[in-house]
């Protein structure tokens, strides 16, 4: 059985090339440093270089080979970083060098995109190891959140956990530094509450989105126009009210056909949308009707050719849209 990344770090019995990708940053960034870690001191400038995107070329890769080359100074191994490159979405013959990296060094791919067709993957992929890290699951991301606080010496109940998702997003770079706040905001205290959540972050714009959406659904036209106004309070203009409006009333429409069709669990791909969000469209579309979304949508679009045209005035032209469609009988 082909080892993992986390059996090469537990064993220390490292390959001379590793690839480290994904969808989720923070996952990526993580690993990419136990394994570095793992190997050597990053203070070691004598045997830990790194290459960026802004750096580095096909002229450049030459001093790469010769710095992967030379025998790591009083140490075991010798670390090369090549992070965000471009190398794994560009023709390069770096490919050739792959396998005549020497066993006393080590070469990290920390690459955002990645054509899996390109040579240098393919050759990675033979000679080296592929890690890749996507979004956790909500579960899976509710365990990491009580994980991450138990080691702040804080308790969290699995629903407060997936609450603190909820309110300020799965991202787990802004979910980390949420929880050092809240740990400060708690201090003295065993555990993060809901009314602590409440009281240390803040509301993101799309969720006043998914709220006003199902103010306008319930033909609760002051709601939707209240969340309309708390939107603009948050410094978010009309014209970017106006294209979440639009984006997510075409998503709903999507989802709902994706679901009669039976295609649900497609719809993170086909809408290019995170898999943890499909849940939420997928509840709120099923309290719509398509012709209700499909109306809404024609609506946003008019308004938006109006403002663009100087028909109208964004501002007037949001809160006209979301008291027509609040208003429109199904």
């Amino acid at each position: 059985m082909a080892s993992t990344l986390l059996d090469d770090i537990k064993n220390k019995t490292f390959k001379t090339c590793y690839l480290i990708t994904g969808s989720e940053p923070f996952l990526v960034k993580f690993y990419r440093n136990k394994l570095i870690n793992a190997i050597v001191n990053k203070d070691d400038e004598m045997n830990y270089s790194v290459f960026t995107k802004r750096e580095i070329n096909n002229s450049d890769l030459s001093n790469v080979r010769e710095i992967a080359d030379t025998l790591p100074f009083f140490a075991e191994k010798r670390v090369v970083l090549l992070s965000d490159t471009g190398l794994l979405k560009n023709k390069s013959d770096f490919a050739e060098y792959i396998p005549k990296i020497p066993d006393t060094t080590v070469i990290i791919f920390d690459e955002s995109e990645v054509d899996k067709r390109s040579s240098v993957y393919k050759a990675i992929s033979k000679y080296g190891l592929v890690a890749s890290y996507d979004p956790y699951s909500p579960a899976k991301l509710n365990m990491w959140i009580g994980g991450l606080c138990k080691n702040y010496g804080r308790q969290i109940t699995e629903s407060d956990a997936a609450f603190l998702a909820d309110r300020v997003g799965t991202d787990m770079f802004t979910l980390k530094n949420e929880i050092v706040k809240l740990t400060d905001y708690t201090l003295g205290k065993d555990a993060i509450t809901r009314s602590d959540i409440e009281a240390v972050t803040e509301t993101r714009p799309q969720d006043q989105i998914f709220k006003m959406m199902d103010a306008i659904g319930k033909h609760d036209r002051k709601q939707a126009l209240d969340y309309y106004y708390d939107l603009l309070k948050m410094d978010q203009s009309p014209i970017l009210i106006l294209y979440m409006f639009n984006r997510h009333m075409n998503i709903l429409l999507q989802v709902k056909d994706l679901a009669r069709m039976g295609r649900q669990g497609e719809a993170s791909t086909l809408l290019k949308i995170p898999p943890f969000t499909v849940r939420n469209y997928l509840s709120q579309a099923n309290n719509f009707e398509a012709g209700f979304l499909k109306h809404a949508f024609e609506e946003g679009v008019n308004i938006d050719e109006a403002i663009k045209t100087g028909k109208v005035t964004d501002r007037i032209g949001v809160e006209s849209l979301i008291i027509k469609t609040s208003g429109y009988k199904r």
